[in-house]
């Protein structure tokens, strides 16, 4: 029997109300669902949380290798100031006391700039155990190269300002040198006791700052990035320090191909034909399509699989 639309799932606990969505893709049926993750039994190994709102297409998640959870921004009523690190704290200030040992955050979208080169897929079903790292931020580029930045956190701001805000909001007090190196694009793998290093009352400040919309050194938008509010491309180059990385990032891997991977058998094998981004395609709203065969979904420069 075909189905189509959007199915739904609530996923309650006494913290949190969580909305796990799963687009029917085009008709097909949706047996490659995984089990909805019950938020108060907090058995699973690993949890791939997704920050979205209603209309996000999550069509590829009926082939997902991990169980996950959505957090929607519009039925959660989640302030969209901090656009993907209001829902990433929102989540953990909520579920603080039942965080599964591994959890990953990431975009609704299966590519995008900060990952063009392989699926979300792949990023879900990574081997955490054996990573080697507690924290692992997944953005690669067109070729598969992990990604790094060494810049000004926040562009529009000074250093003096950029200090003041990591005093404020995450209670640094180290000289600021000027600029962080970090992993951009906020999706990533982090294991529980990074999480848990901070109390709640940490990322509940960190909250309220990041969805404060009349911030004092906050309330601008980028000029540099489609007006994005300030607040998320500081969030973007803190991740790591949050999470109990050092000042400057250091990437446990250069090659997103170096990355261990869950055997296929254990998931969902897939075969379609999709959209992918590349940075300057996805800049210009051009389309790019490939095909898809198997579980690796590896894209090279002209879009070719590999």
């Amino acid at each position: 029997m075909k189905r189509r639309g959007l199915f739904k799932c609530a996923l309650r606990s006494s913290r949190a109300h969580v909305c796990c969505h799963l687009a029917a893709a085009r008709g097909r049926r949706s047996a490659g669902m995984p089990t909805p993750f019950n938020v108060s039994s907090a058995r699973t190994h690993a949890l791939v949380v997704i920050a979205a709102t209603a209309d996000s297409d999550l069509s590829w998640l009926s082939r997902a290798p991990r169980p996950f959870a959505i957090v929607d921004k519009i039925r959660d009523k989640i302030p969209n100031t901090g656009l993907d690190a209001s829902s990433y704290l929102w989540w953990i200030i909520n579920n603080y006391d039942m965080l599964p040992t591994w959890t990953c955050f990431m975009h609704p979208h299966e590519y995008h700039w900060h990952h063009p080169y392989y699926s979300q897929l792949v990023s879900m079903a990574l081997d955490v155990d054996k990573m080697g790292a507690l924290y692992l931020n997944v953005a690669h580029d067109r070729e598969g190269r992990m990604l790094l930045y060494n810049k000004k956190p926040v562009k529009e701001l000074n250093s003096a300002s950029n200090q003041e805000l990591r005093e404020e909001l995450l209670g640094l007090t180290t000289p600021f040198s000027g600029n962080v190196t970090y992993a951009p694009g906020a999706q990533f793998w982090v294991h529980k006791s990074r999480v848990l290093s901070h109390p709640r009352s940490y990322y509940q400040r960190l909250f309220a700052g990041l969805t404060d919309e009349k911030h004092a050194l906050l309330s601008g938008a980028s000029r540099f990035y489609q007006k994005r509010p300030l607040h998320v491309f500081f969030a973007e180059a803190h991740w790591h320090t949050i999470f109990g990385e050092g000042e400057h990032y250091v990437l446990p891997r250069k090659h997103y191909h170096d990355l261990a991977v869950l055997p296929a058998a254990s998931w969902p094998s897939m075969q379609r034909r999709l959209p992918c981004d590349t940075p300057k395609i996805w800049e210009r709203r051009r389309n790019c399509t490939v095909n898809v065969t198997g579980w690796s979904m590896r894209v090279d420069n002209g879009g070719n699989t590999r």
